[in-house]
Parts: C-alpha cells; structure tokens; sequence
C-alpha cells in the first residue's frame, strides 16, 4: 500500500530477485535450496522431493535430510556427508543450529548420546492447550447449536488438537477425527466432548515416541488397520492404521523393537455393508502405505531405483500386515476366488490386497483385539488408548502363533462358563 518511495503509484515494476512475501516465493526458495543440495551431493527421494538421501563415492548410505520451508532434519557420519554439510552452512545462514536435541516444526526431538536413539514429544504444547469457556448454565445446553463465538473456539480446539495428533500423539487421532466430523452445526455437547480432548492432551503431556536402533540388514515394515463397523455417525465407518519401523523377526513371533512412523484415524468416505468390507478397505489403504514406505527404504539403501522393476526390490525390506477381524485375514489367506464374496466391492478389495502380498511377498498376520494397537484409532475408548500409550512407553511388540492365541482363548472361554456354572448352582 502506497507504492515505492519515490516513484510514481502507476510505475511498472519488474522483480528481478527473489522477493519475501510475494506468491511464488516458496517455489523460488524450494528451487535454490533444492539446487544447493544437489550440488552438495545429496539426491531427492523419488517418493517424497523434501527427502534427500546422501550416499559415499562406494554408494553407501551416510546420510539423510529432511526440508520443511527454510528448516531441515539432517543426521549422518562421514568425512563427505560432513563436508555437504559444510556447504549447506556456507550457503544459508543457519541462525540455529542444533546437534543432539532441538526442535523441529514444533515437535521437540532428543538423542540418546549412548544409543543413538531419538525420542520425540510435544509435551509444552499439549500443557498449553486450552478448553473452551463455557458457563455452567451453558453446558447443560446439551443439544442447542453452537454459537459463533463457540464455533470459532472449537474450530482452534481441532486445529491444535490435529496438529498435536498428527506429529506426535496417535492416541489422540480418533477424538481429534471424531471432533472435527461435528461440523457444519456443532452443539453444545460437541464442545464438551472437544474439551474432553484437551483434557486427555494435557492428562498424558508426557507421551512420547521412541525410534529404537534397528539395524538396516534386519528392518522390516509392520501396520495395523482397524475398522468400527458404522460407528462414525450417519452409518459412515471409523478406520484407522498405525504403521511402525520393526525387526523382521517379528513374523517368526520374536518380540521386536516398534517404533512408529505413520498413523491416522478417518471417516471412510463410502458406506460400507459389513465389518468384512471395512476391514478390508482399512487395510488396503494401510498396505499402499507400507509398500510405499519399504520402497522408500530401498531407495535409501540402493540409491535411485527403476520403479518399473519396483517388484524386485520392494521384498529386500520386508512388510507385516496385522488385522484383528478373522474373516478378512480368512479371505486373504484362503485358495478360493474373491469373486465367492458375495459384496463385489469387498471383492475388488480383496483382490488389491491379494495381489500386494503376491507383489511384496507381505505377511499377513491375525491377532486378538486385546492386541490390536489400530483399535485406539476407531473407537474412542479406555482400554484401546491406554494398550497404545503402553506400547508407545515400551517401544516392543509381539506377534503369536494363530493356533495358540486361540487355544488360550477358548481356555479362558471354558474357564468363565465353568465359573458362571458355579455361581448358578450356588445360587
């Protein structure tokens, strides 16, 4: 507003550099720092541009960097990978740069000296979440429309609360789903439940996520996908999935370091007929993540790949699908067609999901709902929320035996009619 001193309001002008502010100026900052790490010596991820890798004159991985605007994530070793780093310094004036813990797009990361582990949180952000002001009279309001002071609030509630969730609380993502899907007319109640969800923040500030030390030769992709079979309101279906960074010795049921790296909880965008057709669309999309993931990972180790022989490599790293509903475990493990379904939509799923595990060479696995970690991002209960924080606390998963996980539950079955029997013939 009012022009450039000294010259005319009607003047012409060309910018000739990089300007702040103006509209392509993001794409104008992406494209010099993207042509500074190249010249570095570091080479985008074809799966993600704002992920480069950084390999040694014998292309061994030594390094990797992560781009969010003007921040990076970097870490590595080596006289090389340590020389592109004095590069990049040369070039852009860091004004904080941090070795061993920092913060990063708001998530506070910390490494373990001895181990080399990172641990992550957002614990000073989740203690400064605040609930929305409400009087007494109005919280008994339990059905009336939200007003447009309310609606503000709760609208600053959710986006906090997905933003917390998103980077580096999954407990926290099926509220934050169930939140956001009151709109377009929240009410009363819904702002009473969005200040539940600020109350739980706050209850577990101190959760955190661990990324325990794998070796690359052993690592191996797990997921677990879940559906709650038309739970999300307007007959619509919860689903959610949690992928984590494992052992590959997992699938031979050996208790396997997990750390998780991708989860999300979602209202599927179909109606679906049945748990079976839930279930199944819940895990095809958590099986298209993980393959993208164990490609990613390839190319990590291997340098640049020929997505057209993608088939041959994505096995080097090897991935575990994990459901808890045994007719689609059933279905995916069974000799028979799809086409015997009788919802060809549950078919098609099927068929995609059949023909991942032949493309990957991926595990299927079953286990008891009790186990289930993807059940804390359907349902909004204790029990599933509190089974992931402990999983998140120890940073350990184990898989057992189909036979035996049911044996034991047909032992515990027999042992409760036996004890109902008692208690009826004593009374």
């Amino acid at each position: 507003p009012g022009g450039v001193p000294g010259l005319n309001p009607g003047d012409v002008i060309e910018v000739t550099g990089n300007l702040y502010g103006s509209n392509d100026a993001p794409w104008q900052w992406f494209q010099t720092f993207d042509q500074e790490a190249r010249a570095a010596g570091y080479r985008p991820s074809a799966f993600d541009r704002c992920l480069y890798f950084f390999h040694d004159k014998e292309q061994h991985l030594c390094g990797a960097l992560g781009a969010h605007v003007d921040d990076t994530m970097t870490g590595g070793h080596g006289p090389e990978y340590e020389a592109a780093i004095a590069r990049l310094k040369q070039r852009f004036p860091y004004r904080k740069w941090r070795v061993g813990s920092g913060e990063f797009c708001g998530v506070l990361y910390t490494q373990d000296p001895r181990t080399y582990e990172i641990s992550f949180n957002q614990a000073e952000y989740a203690r400064n979440l605040r609930p929305i002001s409400m009087t007494k009279e109005r919280k008994q309001q339990r059905e009336q429309l939200a007003n447009d002071r309310e609606i503000s609030a709760l609208r600053a509630v959710n986006g906090a609360a997905n933003w917390l969730s998103g980077q580096s609380r999954p407990d926290l993502s099926v509220q934050t789903s169930f939140s956001q899907q009151v709109f377009p007319s929240p009410r009363v109640k819904d702002l009473l439940y969005a200040n539940q969800l600020v109350h739980r923040a706050r209850q577990h500030a101190d959760v955190s996520i661990t990324v325990r030390d794998i070796p690359m030769s052993s690592l191996g992709v797990a997921f677990h996908s879940d559906a709650g079979f038309a739970n999300a309101g307007e007959n619509k279906t919860q689903a959610g999935y949690i992928l984590a960074f494992v052992d590959r010795s997992m699938n031979q049921d050996a208790e396997s370091p997990w750390s998780p790296f991708a989860w999300k909880s979602y209202r599927m965008p179909r109606v679906v007929a049945s748990t079976l057709a839930g279930e199944a669309q819940a895990f095809s999309t958590a099986c298209g993540i993980a393959e993208w993931v164990s490609l990613m990972l390839a190319e990590a180790q291997h340098g640049s790949i020929d997505l057209r022989t993608h088939a041959q490599l994505s096995d080097r790293v090897p991935i575990i699908g994990i459901t808890d509903c045994k007719s689609l475990f059933d279905a995916v493990m069974s000799v028979s067609s799809p086409s015997k379904v009788d919802d060809k939509r549950v078919a098609i799923d099927l068929a995609i999901i059949r023909q991942a595990v032949e493309r990957t060479q991926m595990s299927v696995r079953w286990c008891p709902t009790q186990l289930m970690l993807a059940d804390s991002l359907t349902k909004d209960q204790a029990d599933p929320a509190d089974l992931l924080r402990a999983a998140l606390h120890v940073g350990v998963y184990q898989l057992a035996p189909e036979a035996a996980v049911l044996e034991q539950k047909k032992q515990q079955r027999e042992a409760r009619t036996k004890r109902q029997q008692v208690l009826q013939a004593r009374g």
